[in-house]
This record gives structure tokens, C-alpha cells and sequence, in this order.
């Protein structure tokens, strides 16, 4: 028996009347409706899985630089406080002495370095707030969007 004659067969037995038609429509509505959606879908995971790779990178980049990092920003500023100590002995002990600091070796270089060294070092942090820490903050932020 084909569908059609059991149609028929079921509307004849007094089956409640279906509109067949509109059934039919609607599954087609939907199979269409759903094509662009689940394209779109397709296309989303491909590119987070794009961009999770990039981030692995990105972040094992991070991860290997921070320790770099941090020695440096560590050993700047202990010699920073050093260099500053020394210009201060110097000082002091040119004074004792009666003479310039800047006749003292290479005082005058050092003092030079001594006003800009502390920044070399600050750019450091700065750089970690300003590029890192403020560009993870947003990512850990896009997780409300699965909430």
C-alpha cells in the first residue's frame, strides 16, 4: 500500500482530518531554516579551534617569557637601588674630599643612566597590565557568555 492510500485508508476510519499539507511545508521551512544556522555553526568551531591553537601558542610564548621577565624586572630593580646607593656614596665621599663627583671615574654616565634606569624596568609591569593581564582579563569576561 502506498502512503497515499493509507491516507486515504485513515481519513475513511474517521481519523481526525491532518492538514497535510502545511505539515509538509513546515518540514521544508525548517530543513531550510535550520541550513544557514548549522552552516554558521560549522564555521564558529572551525575558527575556535583556529584561534585555540593561535592562543596555545600565544600562550606558551607567554608562559616562556614570564620567567624572563621576572628575573629581569628583578635584578633591574636590585640594581637600580644599588646604582642609586652608589651615586649617593660617591657623592658623599666627593664632598669629603672637596671634589666633583664627575671627576670620579664615569660618575657622570652613570647618573645619566641612574635617571632613566628605573623606567626601563617599570615598562616591564606596565607592559604585563597593560597588554597581557588586560587582554586575559577580557577573555576570562567572553566565559558569561556560555552562562
Amino acid at each position: 500500500m502506498t502512503t497515499q492510500e493509507r491516507i486515504y485508508a485513515q481519513l475513511s476510519k474517521g481519523v481526525k482530518k491532518v492538514a497535510l499539507s502545511t505539515l509538509k511545508e513546515s518540514i521544508d521551512f525548517y530543513i531550510e531554516y535550520l541550513n544557514e544556522p548549522k552552516n554558521k555553526a560549522e564555521q564558529i568551531v572551525l575558527d575556535m579551534e583556529r584561534l585555540g591553537g593561535e592562543m596555545q601558542k600565544i600562550l606558551t610564548e607567554i608562559q616562556t617569557l614570564i620567567p624572563d621577565a621576572k628575573t629581569t624586572l628583578e635584578l633591574g630593580y636590585r640594581y637600580t637601588e644599588e646604582v642609586d646607593d652608589l651615586i649617593e656614596r660617591t657623592r658623599q665621599s666627593a664632598d669629603e674630599l672637596g671634589i666633583d663627583p664627575s671627576d670620579i671615574g664615569n660618575f657622570t654616565e652613570l647618573e645619566a643612566i641612574a635617571k632613566e634606569d628605573f623606567f626601563y624596568f617599570k615598562a616591564i609591569e606596565d607592559a604585563w597590565w597593560e597588554n597581557i593581564n588586560y587582554y586575559t582579563s577580557e577573555l576570562n569576561d567572553s566565559e558569561d557568555l556560555f552562562k
